[in-house]
């Protein structure tokens, strides 16, 4: 999965997307976008719950892939059965109904105005910098790991000193 989340947000909405479907259900890519085609719902809750959209994450491998929303997923895994499948739907729900809980608790906004943009904007690279700052902290560390601590190379460190 190329990401961690099954839900997340996505133009001010909660989403998931049809290759996080395939994967947490089983299922090949295709077969998920070939039953979301073949869905027999109105046109009206089709263009509110199933967006087309061109995966840009595989850049040599173009596709289609569709962005879902709680209702549309809904729909659509209802006709998946199972034992494993109810356990996936389960999780679904209960991460749908997380994130609406997070959002709603202000964990999560999106800014409304430039300035709110530019604050985030300024919060976040201030973020990263203390992480950036953290990692070279922790660089000298990671390389005695690496050098010293790894048990093939404490073993050839031994055999050179023989």
């Amino acid at each position: 999965m190329y990401n961690n989340q099954i839900v997340f947000v996505e133009d001010n909405q909660m989403v998931t997307d049809s290759l996080t479907v395939a994967e947490v259900f089983g299922k090949r890519h295709d077969n998920v976008v070939r039953d979301i085609q073949a869905l027999d719902c109105s046109k009206e809750f089709s263009l509110l719950n199933f967006e087309e959209r061109e995966d840009t994450y595989h850049i040599n491998n173009r596709r289609t892939l569709y962005h879902l929303t709680k209702d549309g997923l809904m729909f659509l895994v209802m006709g998946y059965r199972g034992s494993k499948v109810a356990k996936m739907k389960e999780r679904y729900i209960q991460e749908f109904n997380r994130m609406e809980q997070y959002i709603k608790s202000g964990g999560f906004r999106v800014p409304n105005t430039l300035q709110e943009a530019l604050l985030l904007a300024a919060n976040l690279e201030e973020e990263r910098l203390l992480l950036e700052e953290k990692v070279n902290e922790q660089a000298p560390k990671e390389e005695f790991h690496n050098k010293v601590l790894r048990p093939g190379e404490r073993r050839k460190a031994c055999e050179s000193l023989h």
